[in-house]
């Protein structure tokens, strides 16, 4: 029975309505008694997030029923209760007291205090606190603080997957204050999203032409940058093969006479990764344009290390057991007038 998961379940579920429970149970008689229990059992410490869910959905249920104490718990306790603002927060957000807990979110915004936090909170603010987050993205960039940038990113990507249009134009704001620093840290942040694929499929040309140049700094493409690419690469994959295509005449220009020992050096630039995971399915869709790109970079100079450079790692990685149409369309090169075809070919083989 423990090792079952329905046990599981059935045992974190009652956990979390005893959790539900007490919070109903707290009164203006008793309040005391539990303020003191609360700042007790926060004094815990842990790096494992997993330790304290019913944790949080009990102090997200008592913002919401008790706002006084909680803010009480924000204000007053602030040291004691910084791991668990999140959870206060969220749930003053949607209770009787909204407002006053959005004074103190901008005296935390004017102080460069709890931003983080704050960002994270405020997916239970809605369109009401969309300018509160873009806010948090101001200051954010006002003190250089990138992380604060992409949790707020982060933030609206799931307010508009819940349905807040607005909040597309609070992720470019993050996007844009990043690109100028050329950061493209927020694909970690969001490329597990679901409500990230939604709000590229919102995204006109100019915008999805933002996202893609955003990640033109990332000396590897890591498979969270791959996810995000993959998502771009759905509603405009001509785009994206332009993209890695750039990238690639970048690891040229990298690898020319005289740099090459900075090929082995840590934070070396590598144009594509050895293996996609769900950018080579899109691309496959797509294969002459694929094999039209990568003939067009075929240049006399680098004829030589085509085999070994990112150019035949990303058709391999493509049509890594050499599957159709890759071998027709090889034969349609050889069979025409241009012997630079045939040299093309046999490096692809």
């Amino acid at each position: 029975l423990r090792r079952s998961e329905a046990a599981w379940d059935y045992t974190d579920e009652k956990r979390r309505e005893f959790a539900r429970q007490f919070v109903t149970e707290i009164n203006d008689t008793n309040e005391p008694q539990w303020r003191a229990r609360i700042l007790k059992f926060s004094e815990t410490r842990s790096d494992d997030l997993a330790m304290f869910p019913v944790y949080y959905d009990f102090l997200e249920l008592l913002g919401q029923r008790r706002p006084r104490l909680a803010i009480e718990l924000l204000t007053a306790h602030e040291e004691t209760m910084g791991p668990f603002q999140i959870a206060l927060m969220a749930g003053l957000w949607v209770g009787a007291q909204s407002d006053e807990v959005a004074a103190i979110a901008q005296r935390w915004i004017a102080a460069g205090t709890h931003l983080i936090a704050l960002a994270k909170s405020l997916i239970k603010g809605g369109e009401r606190r969309l300018g509160m987050l873009s806010a948090l993205i101001g200051k954010g960039s006002a003190l250089n603080n990138h992380d604060v940038i992409v949790h707020a990113m982060g933030t609206a990507a799931r307010l508009h997957g819940a349905g807040v249009v607005a909040a597309k134009g609070v992720f470019m704001h993050g996007l844009r204050e990043l690109a100028k620093r050329r950061n493209a840290e927020w694909a970690r942040a969001v490329w597990f999203n679901r409500d990230f694929k939604t709000l590229i499929a919102s995204m006109d040309a100019d915008e999805l032409a933002e996202v893609l140049s955003s990640l033109t700094s990332l000396r590897k493409l890591d498979y969270q940058a791959e996810a995000v690419l993959a998502a771009v690469c759905a509603h405009d994959n001509v785009s994206v093969l332009n993209f890695l295509v750039g990238r690639l005449k970048q690891e040229a220009d990298e690898r020319s006479p005289g740099r090459e020992a900075d090929m082995f050096e840590e934070d070396a630039f590598e144009a594509i990764p050895v293996h996609l995971h769900q950018l080579n399915k899109l691309l496959a869709k797509e294969p002459r344009a694929l094999v039209k790109a990568l003939r067009e970079g075929f240049d006399d100079e680098a004829r030589s290390m085509f085999p070994y450079r990112g150019d035949a790692r990303l058709l391999k990685a493509v049509f890594p057991n050499f599957a159709d149409p890759l071998p027709v369309l090889l034969q349609e090169l050889i069979a025409g007038p241009d012997p630079t075809d045939i040299d093309f070919s046999l490096s692809v083989l």
